[in-house]
């Protein structure tokens, strides 16, 4: 293969109750062969794969996600990321201060 191929994962069933339905991740397949994704989900992070079919066995879920390369079409829903409410920081003390 030459040159990078578009790469989204599709889930229609949500097992695990992480990252809920529609599009979770895109990515890249690169001439290598190899698999860049970035997951759409609150703890949202990047992984790196061998090839499509070992991104299948990791995050296939028995046929529920799908791994489609090509563009992603665009009425595609998305998944619904939940955003955790903003945690309040305080003002650390220094040590010498009482």
């Amino acid at each position: 293969m030459i040159g990078v191929q578009t790469v989204y994962l599709k889930r229609n069933k949500d097992t695990t109750g992480t990252s809920g339905t529609g599009i979770v991740a895109t990515g890249a397949v690169l001439a290598s062969g190899k698999v860049v994704v970035e997951w759409i989900t609150f703890t949202s992070s990047i992984s790196i794969f061998n090839n499509l079919e070992h991104l299948r066995e990791v995050h296939g879920h028995d046929g529920n996600t799908e791994i489609i390369v090509g563009p992603i079409p665009i009425d595609t829903k998305y998944t619904q990321v939940e955003v955790p409410p903003k945690r309040k920081y305080t003002k650390r003390k220094k040590a010498d201060e009482s």
